[in-house]
């Protein structure tokens, strides 16, 4: 990393009144918890909206692989750092 910038990974939030916006967050493992959980929320209010529903869904069922390779990597990496050579 450029000195002085820290790492970070997009993550998804909500206020749970129906806002939505992205944060940076260092912790893999964090962001991946509170995207799927904004997604969740957003999820049961596009129940009202089938079109909404419809893109909602397929962008999960694209992100949902993407999101347990990078956990499955993430604590791979982090057993492999804490071991001594």
């Amino acid at each position: 990393p450029i000195r002085g910038r820290i790492p970070g990974w997009s993550t998804l939030v909500s206020n749970g009144a129906g806002g939505f916006w992205w944060i940076i967050t260092n912790d893999i493992e964090e962001a991946v918890n509170q995207s799927l959980s904004a997604l969740e929320q957003w999820s049961d209010l596009a129940q009202t909206d089938p079109e909404a529903m419809e893109r909602l869904q397929s962008k999960r069922k694209q992100l949902m692989p993407l999101l347990d390779r990078l956990i499955s990597t993430s604590k791979r990496g982090r057993r492999q750092g804490r071991r001594k050579h």
